[in-house]
């Protein structure tokens, strides 16, 4: 702690010395010829590179030292403006005024075959992204991030008692975010990025609206956060151009493009972006793009840091929206100072791209000269000033890239989970107003001083012992999971034991290595139809340490009051890294689907409150093991094997809080088209299972200089054997397979689907219903989370099978299709989508189900209109509704 305050001690002396010998310079505003300030303008130093901004009101304070500066004013879509200053012992007064930058037009806007010229700029452009993206092995910059933010619209039923809120905290909504930091960036091709904050200064909450996602990546990539660049290999499926003329920026000559999309909404962006001619990297941009409704308003500038080597120096994100009611604004204003730069050594001969449409004869001449050439050492074989066609100059990236990948060391797991990480220093937060006033690249406006001044002053006002206690108890809300062997509930840590505990539950750390969780009444309470209401404890106890191999070992109880039954169980559970061995025995319940289980909450709202007790349960004296092992990434396997005594139930409670008097409680025993009248009769039973999963296809990620194959877009086939071997039963075996895939195409349109069939083999079928095969039915307003795990309207077991079947759960979900062809709907990240089920077995009658969905609706919920079908004919109409899905095809999944 005495090292930290000495180091912060030092520090401040030597900004503070800085500040006293550079007390002098220029100081100001920036505004346009009407006399409207610019903010977050450029100011630099051209003597030394270095550079500040003109905060939200365009006021600026540039100190340099005595002597003549040629200092440059900088704003996007405005002339530069060079001023040369002789500066002596104080600050000089001086305002920029900026005009409009000076568009010039090439002689020819569109050429003979009536193409923008934007196209062949573009396309050059396009070809060279990857070579720009790959130019720089590594950098190292200095960034200031600037940000502030406020409320500017409050729901009226809301807006009375925040206004009190605010009033009695003494709080202007105008200083409701106010943040500064300065951080040393480190980014490592490919796409690496460590961010090490060394100082941060914030009043308020940013709410989610930082834009470091925009700032730790780069529009050379393929996609930009959320949107699909502008640069990206298939942008003109996605954009159109527009050539506005080009203006002169020292010796080069920059084209303004214009960047239109062919779909409107999120997920793509809309503009202005300049590309600088034979270069054709990035000089700036004034991009919009839409994520949820949330407009970001990017400006981004670029420097040549090298010669032809452009990179980002000045950002400026703007970002505003409307959350169920509540309106904001936020401006992020971002200063990338101090580069020291690692060229790839392998692209480093410059290059000339030629466009096959306006220069097809130099064309042909490059790949002729070239057609032989390997280009997977990257440019070292080629001469300086070498002309590639669009076509060759993105050959060659491909291959060089390809080799690169081939070259790095293959491991299981990446190293660093993310593609970038944030690191806080341990003295980021204890730097005071001193150090700010000399680290600040722009000053204060008066707003945001206010925001700092409370900031101070609650800084000054010691925590109540009260505050410290509700601190330490809040520590007991952390959400727990258990693994997949059913033991997994929203359990709170607990500091110590008290009475209510036990109603409540709770998880306690009994030393170092071990721990104790409980679930009580409170989280085990439900009601059948067979069982009435019942609750019980369900305890574990295991190891925390990760060893080679862990264990826990659980108990469960509960008692049935209707049935006046008590039903147990145990289990005990090893497990490793890749495998796990599960033990279980006792005399439960269980669902006569056993793959697809009823939710108990679920069926327990139906049973008390519309009158359907969905659920239909046997029970079973049982001991069964459990063996599963993850081979690779790409395949994993398990093997269990049971025996089992079950025993028919019955109805035994007719309970009901509303009661419907259009309907009564069904048996318990399901309706069923297969079989006789005795499957549900008291038997034993011995079922063993062999089941497998692959994944078949994957893709390289490149990470802190290794590889390692990437199987989440893999789709997925499960294949499984599943054997009765007698007892009361008659010998059966079923072998089924499944098929799961998913498909992002274009700018956010995903198809989903699941393929599955199964059969009997030969004369010997199940004789007991716990055996059949029973499908994903639903009959409850609730869709389900993964829109091709379950059908929406089918039945839970009327087509129930002891022959063979096959069904399809296909979802497409549409970018724009219907209401999304409106420029609104998309903007706020609406989603629509077709819904295809059906079922084929001898007992379904060719049963289809065909919907219409729209996802992402108030962001978080899903609403889908379903109709059934048999024979082709019309049966029945159901409105599902449920949590949104594919959240990926909004926050950049592909």
């Amino acid at each position: 702690m005495r090292v930290e305050k000495m180091r912060i001690f030092f520090i401040s002396v030597l900004l503070l010395m800085t500040y006293v010998m550079h007390g002098q310079g220029i100081k100001g505003k920036i505004t346009d010829s009407n006399g409207e300030p610019l903010s977050f303008a450029s100011i630099i130093d051209m003597e030394t590179n270095h550079g500040i901004a003109s905060n939200v009101e365009g006021e600026y304070a540039l100190k340099m030292s005595p002597g003549t500066h040629r200092v440059r004013f900088q704003y996007l879509g405005f002339r530069p403006l060079d001023t040369v200053f002789q500066i002596g012992s104080a600050m000089t007064p001086f305002t920029a005024v900026m005009l409009p930058e000076a568009i010039e037009l090439a002689e020819a806007t569109v050429s003979s075959k009536g193409e923008d010229p934007a196209y062949t700029i573009m396309r050059r452009a396009i070809a060279k992204a990857k070579y720009h993206s790959m130019q720089v092995d590594e950098y190292k910059a200095t960034v200031y991030v600037k940000g502030s933010g406020r409320l500017v619209d409050v729901p009226f039923l809301f807006r009375k008692k925040i206004n009190q809120a605010l009033a009695e905290e003494g709080i202007d909504s105008t200083v409701a975010f106010t943040q500064e930091s300065v951080s040393k960036l480190h980014y490592t091709r490919p796409d690496q990025y460590r961010d090490t904050v060394i100082s941060i200064r914030t009043s308020g909450e940013d709410n989610n609206t930082s834009p470091m996602g925009f700032i730790y990546s780069s529009f050379y990539e393929p996609k930009v956060v959320t949107g699909i660049s502008p640069l990206a290999p298939d942008a003109f499926l996605h954009y159109r151009f527009e050539y506005l003329g080009f203006i002169e920026d020292g010796d080069h000559v920059i084209n303004k493009i214009k960047v239109k999309p062919r779909s409107k909404g999120d997920s793509v962006f809309e503009g202005v972006i300049y590309i600088v001619d034979n270069t054709w990297s990035i000089h700036s941009l004034d991009l919009t793009t839409y994520i949820w409704g949330i407009q970001f308003d990017i400006k981004q500038q670029f420097e040549a840091v090298e010669e032809d080597v452009w990179l980002p120096v000045h950002e400026i994100y703007d970002v505003t929206g409307d959350v169920f009611g509540f309106g904001f604004e936020y401006r992020y204003f971002a200063k990338l100072n101090d580069y020291d730069i690692t060229l790839n050594p392998d692209l480093e001969v410059p290059v000339i791209v030629l466009d096959p449409k306006f220069e097809k004869e130099e064309v042909k001449v490059a790949e002729e000269k070239l057609k032989n050439q390997s280009f997977d050492q990257g440019l070292k074989a080629l001469e300086s000033g070498e002309e590639l066609s669009v076509k060759q100059l993105r050959k060659m990236m491909r291959e060089y890239e390809q080799q690169e990948i081939e070259s790095l060391p293959d491991v299981d797991t990446l190293t660093i989970s993310g593609l970038s990480a944030q690191v806080i220093d341990s003295t980021a937060y204890k730097y005071d107003s001193s150090y700010w006033a000399t680290i600040r690249p722009l000053p204060l406006t008066d707003y945001e001083v206010k925001g700092y001044q409370r900031q101070d002053s609650i800084a000054l006002i010691p925590p109540s012992p009260d505050d410290v206690d509700k601190d330490s108890e809040s520590q007991d809300s952390l959400s727990l999971s258990f693994g997949d062997d059913g033991f997994s509930a929203n359990i709170k840590r607990r500091t110590s034991f008290k009475l209510y505990h036990l109603l409540v539950g709770g998880r306690y750390e009994l030393s170092d290595k071990l721990y104790l969780a409980m679930k009580g009444p409170a989280q085990t309470i439900n009601f059948n139809t067979v069982d009435g209401f019942h609750f019980g404890y369900d305890l574990e106890f295991g190891n925390k340490i990760n060893k080679g191999v862990n264990w826990k070992a659980g108990a469960f109880g509960r008692y049935a009051f209707s049935r006046e039954a008590f039903n147990y169980e145990g289990r005990l559970k090893l497990y490793g890294k890749d495998w796990s061995v599960l033990m279980e025995g006792g005399n439960q319940t269980r669902q006569y689907s056993y793959d697809r289980l009823i939710a108990p909450w679920a069926n327990s709202f139906y049973t008390l409150f519309d009158n359907r007790n969905f659920m239909k349960l046997y029970e079973q004296q049982f001991a069964r093991i459990t063996y599963e092992q993850k081979v690779s990434k790409s395949f994993g396997y398990t093997l269990s094997g049971e025996y089992a005594d079950r025993k028919q139930l019955e109805n035994t409670s007719d309970f009901i809080i509303f009661d419907s008097k259009k309907r009564l409680y069904t048996d318990n025993d399901p309706a069923h088209l297969a079989g006789d009248a005795n499957v549900f009769d008291n038997h034993k039973a011995i079922i063993t299972q062999a089941s497998a999963w692959v994944k078949p296809f994957w893709r390289y990620r490149v990470q802190n200089g290794a590889k390692s194959k990437d199987y989440s877009k893999s789709p997925m086939l499960t294949m499984r054997y599943r054997k009765g071997w007698g007892a009361d039963n008659d010998p059966f075996d079923l072998v089924t397979a499944q098929f799961d895939a998913k498909k992002t195409i274009g700018a956010g349109s995903v198809l989903s689907m699941r393929v599955a069939a199964g059969k009997f083999l030969g004369d010997d079928q199940p004789k007991y219903f716990a055996d059949f095969l029973h499908f994903p039915g639903n009959q409850m307003i609730g869709a389900p989370s993964n829109p091709v795990s379950s059908f929406r309207m089918l039945d839970y077991y009327l087509y129930s099978s002891n022959d063979e079947f096959a069904y399809g759960l296909f979802n497409y979900q549409f970018r724009h299709f219907a209401l999304t062809q409106l420029t609104y709907f998309k903007r706020q990240g609406i989603r629509e989508n077709i819904i295809f089920n059906t079922l084929i077995s001898p007992e379904s009658s060719q049963y289809a189900e065909i919907g219409y969905g729209i996802n992402y609706l108030f962001r978080v919920i899903r609403m889908e209109f379903v109709t059934s079908w048999q024979d082709y004919k019309y049966q029945n109409f159901a409105f599902r509704i449920g949590v949104a899905t594919d959240f990926a095809s909004i926050f950049g999944g592909s």
